[in-house]
């Protein structure tokens, strides 16, 4: 063989190795390639891929969340929310076991500060302040709310609605009677006076002046209307709340504690007979009232009015508490139930609750608007809840459901029964209220 044919031949396979190297280059380009694209598909499959949260809630407020939650899956499609329903009654107790034995909830709302704090201080609640902070939340329309959630300066949960007590009264009973109806500016002293105009007859025929539930916060209520709060130093306001329940049953005016106690007593019931004058209570009773007046158990006609104050301070100044809701300590999927309770705390979720007849946490014209009506619903006076000054019934500090349930409660029962003076009861609950926040 010459060696020109011999140097061809090598050149032929040099060329061919060349093609075959560049072929399967290609090739491992291509594999390498695609296998990209599906890691890609791939991680957006599951970015995409649904997702279902638990929210917990008692039984008063599902059709409100039911509802919320439909409107919520419409602009949220891939998030899917199961309501929880625990029996309005039983809520915390059950939320509390369900908690402590590891339940998959994801979204809890609560009730009250109460109820929240004893939650948030068993670390059983996420800390929301860096997610505010990350999606700039607006908290604005909260007002103090957002703040006076706040436990040693930390967020755990936000207000999707809220509670406040005014004066309910029927005006049929004050047309009868000539007198007239409660002013939007009337004192505690000028209230007392009222209630005892507006009582008489006896047994069964006797029309009550006024009512004021069993509940501690119903008789504690205008000390807090003072700005006072029920794990102070001081208690004196709270002494003065205690003395008005004692004297409002020595002028006869309203029905004793121990007389409710043995009657089983309850506001809405009472004030559905018609033989009340004047009845405190919060809100949700308006709820209450136009249910009765549908099924015809309710025929008068009634109203409400800004809550009695003590001199000094403004009108329309009330207590309540702020039901808050909050993300599970344990929630695998944080950033699906933030977009929840950014929903139903935010104005859409607000909507929702006014057009139910709840008084929204968030705040704003249009929400006072929905929340009001067209004027054809009772109360007339219904305006007056989405202008008032609301001061907690208790603080979110822990141990004040203890405070309020266990020490205001129960120690005050000693001078309803008339066992032991106002002023030494108030001793009492001051030295058990400092033992218990030093627990």
């Amino acid at each position: 063989m010459s060696k020109k044919i011999l140097s061809i031949i090598v050149l032929l396979t040099l060329v061919v190795s060349l093609l075959v190297g560049c072929k399967s280059e290609t090739k491992t380009k291509n594999v390498s390639s695609n296998d990209d694209e599906k890691t890609t598909e791939s991680n957006s499959n599951k970015e995409k891929k649904p997702v279902t949260i638990k929210v917990a809630t008692w039984t008063d407020t599902v059709n409100a969340f039911t509802e919320i939650i439909k409107e919520f899956e419409k602009e949220n499609p891939l998030i899917k929310v199961d309501l929880i329903e625990f029996p309005s009654q039983e809520h915390q107790d059950k939320l509390v076991v369900q908690l402590a034995g590891g339940a998959d909830i994801d979204v809890m709302a609560m009730k009250n500060t109460a109820d929240y704090s004893d939650i948030a201080v068993k670390n059983q609640l996420l800390q929301l302040d860096d997610l505010v902070k990350k999606y700039g939340l607006e908290v604005a329309s909260f007002g103090p709310l957002y703040n006076g959630l706040k436990i040693d300066n930390k967020l755990y949960s936000l207000p999707f609605t809220k509670s406040s007590w005014v004066l309910y009264y029927n005006k049929d009973l004050f047309d009868k009677a000539g007198v007239d109806y409660p002013s939007d500016d009337m004192t505690w002293a000028e209230f007392r006076e009222l209630a005892k105009k507006m009582t008489r007859g006896e047994g069964n025929e006797k029309i009550w002046g006024a009512y004021l539930h069993t509940w501690p916060q119903s008789w504690y209520g205008p000390g807090l209307q003072t700005g006072a709060t029920i794990v102070d130093e001081d208690l004196t306001p709270f002494k003065d709340a205690l003395q008005l329940r004692m004297d409002l049953e020595k002028d006869g005016s309203i029905m004793s504690y121990i007389e409710q106690k043995a009657t089983n007593a309850h506001y809405k019931t009472e004030f559905a007979k018609g033989t009340l004058a004047m009845n405190i209570i919060g809100e949700w009773h308006i709820d209450q009232l136009r249910t009765l007046e549908k099924e015809g158990t309710v025929t008068f006609d009634w109203d409400i009015a800004p809550m009695p104050h003590p001199e000094g301070v403004s009108p329309n100044t009330t207590w309540g508490m702020a039901s808050p809701i909050g993300i599970n300590a344990k929630s695998k999927k944080v950033d699906a139930s933030w977009e929840f309770i950014k929903f139903a705390t935010g104005l859409e979720g607000a909507k929702i609750f006014a057009e139910y007849g709840r008084l929204p946490a968030y705040n704003s014209d249009e929400i006072k608007k929905i929340y009001v009506g067209d004027g054809n619903s009772k109360p007339n006076n219904i305006g007056i809840l989405v202008e008032q000054k609301v001061y907690f019934e208790n603080p979110t500090v822990p141990g004040a459901k203890i405070v309020k349930d266990e020490i205001f409660g129960k120690e005050a029962e000693l001078t309803f029964a008339g066992e032991r003076s106002v002023e030494d009861t108030m001793k009492v609950i001051l030295e058990r209220t400092k033992s218990e926040l030093n627990k």
